[in-house]
């Protein structure tokens, strides 16, 4: 298995493997190592068969997560996060959603 082929999600229990998602994103927020490209690499080619519901989920922490607030700039990949958001929300839009819809 090659790293972020969603072959996997054959495999496992999709609630589960999606709560593993979420942590590992919670995980990697805000990281100053090479977790946040592992993490992102990992979930990019699986957003296709995410849920709605954690799809949003993912949004909206990464929306709201303030990388700012620890002042060591590109070390926490601001800019790669952002564009993942970026491909969330593009996910989420070809389903019809809309930003009101996921920002609980």
């Amino acid at each position: 298995m090659t790293r972020g082929n969603p072959e996997i999600l054959n495999h496992l229990d999709l609630d589960w493997l999606e709560d593993m998602f979420l942590y590992s994103l919670d995980y990697c927020l805000g990281r100053m190592s090479y977790a946040p490209s592992v993490c992102i690499d990992f979930l990019k080619p699986c957003l296709p068969y995410m849920q709605n519901r954690v799809l949003g989920v993912i949004y909206r922490r990464i929306n709201e997560f303030n990388f700012d607030a620890f002042k060591t700039g590109d070390m926490m990949y601001p800019r790669e996060w952002n564009a993942f958001k970026d491909e969330v929300e593009a996910e989420l839009q070809k389903r019809g959603w809309k930003y009101h819809d996921y920002a609980y």
